[in-house]
């Protein structure tokens, strides 16, 4: 079975005054790569994003699970900068192995090549992936030697790719690779798609995961240098000039095809505009309104009917007070509300920008459900009820006069 990757296309289109870069990210598994891609999403309109496998849309937030190799048989990457994260790779797999035993109980093929001793063959336990993903040469071809794709991989590391993240350098990395492109930093960085470490496995075990993956622990340690030349070239800035004051306006219609100015906000929808908020249930998206004026503003929420008293928004810890209408049938599971609401004069700050905050307050009581869909993104897939996540897909600002 193929080793796989996610990775993002980065097209760039000049939709505003500020040119980006372009930017094609490889997702080694389990390297934080849900979290990087979603960063690199938000500094980039939707329409100038591509994924291969959906460019009928040209909105996807995932392609197909592609090596380097076979990205260059689909398209010529010389002009874009090459951007990967890698990680330790005993940590790696052990991650893997349990995200896979939770997400594919049912795919017993899959699952073979993700069990450890003693349950299963450590030979046959996922090896060596970063150095076939990033080696640029045929993972299936059976006569290359993991001793080339290793020479290959170090070789890309060092002269082709712009950045090498550390997964467990996360927010170094970041503020790093952030400086580097001379793009303004994430107020906040949103761990996404994490697993929860729980057993402890013995040394028979990470002894067998480390010989198997000898290659990709090379690999970690060019990685590990190349970051520290890098972090050493940075001059480390709180902001920059990327980003021009928006000009106040009477009336917004704020979709997420554009670029995201807040925090907090999940991966984009495959085919369509709108996020989830992430585990922290709670997102923020701010605009330039003016203090001293009276504005308006409406949302589409989805949301379980149910807990529509344990959601909230506010400017500056002052609540908007929100009326809602269903936009279908509210007997659904979950439910598009339209949630409209005066912005408090009071809460307006004479500042460039209005950051306005979308809160689900967890339940201090389990809310029950009558029926259970197992579904990890927004339910504990272990006990019967809700765990309180919504989703956004636009909102409107208007001025009244």
């Amino acid at each position: 079975m193929r080793s796989k990757v996610f990775y993002f296309l980065f097209l760039f289109y000049t939709v505003t005054s500020i040119a980006k870069e372009k930017v094609m990210f490889i997702h080694v598994p389990k390297c934080g790569g849900v979290t990087v891609s979603n960063l690199l999403m938000n500094e980039y309109h939707s329409e100038n994003i591509f994924s291969f496998g959906y460019e009928e849309t040209k909105l996807a937030a995932y392609g197909f699970h592609l090596s380097l190799f076979e990205i260059e048989e689909e398209t010529d990457i010389s002009e874009y900068k090459l951007i990967t994260f890698l990680r330790n790779p005993i940590d790696r797999v052990l991650s893997e192995h349990r995200f896979c035993m939770g997400k594919w109980q049912g795919n017993s093929e899959y699952l073979l090549i993700h069990k450890l001793p003693p349950e299963g063959d450590p030979i046959q336990t996922a090896s060596n992936i970063a150095c076939k993903m990033i080696s640029g040469l045929d993972d299936q071809d059976p006569s290359i030697p993991i001793e080339r794709h290793l020479e290959y991989a170090k070789k890309n590391l060092i002269e082709r790719c712009f950045f090498v993240g550390i997964t467990e350098k996360m927010e170094e990395s970041i503020h790093c690779l952030y400086s580097l492109l001379g793009w303004k930093l994430p107020e906040k960085i949103i761990r996404l798609n994490t697993t929860e470490a729980g057993q402890i496995f013995c040394d028979e075990v990470l002894h067998a995961i480390a010989e198997r993956n000898w290659a990709d622990i090379e690999l970690y340690k060019t990685a590990l240098g190349l970051f520290e030349q890098k972090r050493n070239q940075v001059v480390w800035r709180a902001s920059n000039p990327s980003y021009l004051r928006d000009e106040y306006k009477n009336c917004y219609h704020y979709t997420f095809k554009e670029k995201l100015e807040g925090y907090g906000w999940g991966v984009r929808e495959r085919k369509l505009p709108y996020r989830w908020a992430a585990e922290s249930n709670e997102a923020a998206i701010d605009f330039a309104l003016e203090d001293g004026l009276d504005y308006v503003i409406g949302c589409s929420i989805f949301i379980q009917p149910l807990l529509l008293d344990y959601f909230s928004m506010a400017i500056n810890n002052i609540p908007i007070e929100l009326e809602h209408d269903y936009m279908g049938d509210p007997e659904e599971e979950y439910q598009w509300i339209q949630f409209k609401g005066k912005i408090p004069r009071e809460a307006i700050l004479n500042e460039e920008k209005t950051r306005i905050v979308f809160r689900m307050t967890i339940p201090k009581a389990p809310v029950q459900l009558e029926f259970y869909e197992e579904d990890n993104r927004q339910q504990d897939p272990f006990v019967n009820y809700v765990r309180g996540k919504f989703a956004c897909k636009s909102i409107e600002i208007e001025r009244k006069y």
